[in-house]
């Protein structure tokens, strides 16, 4: 049984927006550690549909479904103790489980964080670099909250 596209869309666009990744990105071979996560959490969560390990395999392209059955595994090790995981795991799961695809169109994030050479950058390009430091979860962010609006 193939994997209908909504639900794949819907999956990928909500770990897209979740972990600032392009949908490219997600279906690609790069195994970086924001992408490997990006893509173990997106197999996961097309699992949680109810499709096989094999059809999910297919869906993203890979050889197997032992893949599948690795990021299922590591999903469910990092969410026992990765603070930051579970929040952008729960954040996914709330996009998709509440066909919600703006994941902070209800909130005002604050950020404080230091942006080596920020001197001589425009302000946009620092606030860019400030919420990728934020995303990958930097040591260099000094406060981060989410506020109500």
């Amino acid at each position: 049984m193939r994997i209908p596209r909504p639900d794949l869309d819907q999956v990928i666009a909500a770990v897209c927006s979740v972990y600032g990744v392009t949908r490219r990105q997600i279906m690609g071979r790069r195994r970086t550690e924001v992408l490997a996560e990006a893509r173990q959490v997106a197999m996961v969560m097309v699992r949680r549909k109810g499709y096989t390990q094999e059809d999910t395999a297919a869906a993203f392209r890979r050889k197997d479904h032992v893949t599948i059955f690795w990021a299922e595994k590591r999903c469910k090790e990092k969410y026992s103790w990765d603070k930051k995981f579970i929040v952008k795991w729960d954040a996914v799961r709330s996009m998709i489980d509440n066909d919600d695809m703006k994941p902070w169109n209800k909130v005002r994030i604050s950020l404080e964080a230091i942006v080596p050479g920020h001197q001589d950058l425009k302000r946009k390009e620092v606030l860019n670099r400030a919420a990728r430091l934020a995303m990958v979860g930097s040591g260099k962010v000094t406060k981060l909250e989410v506020l109500p609006v």
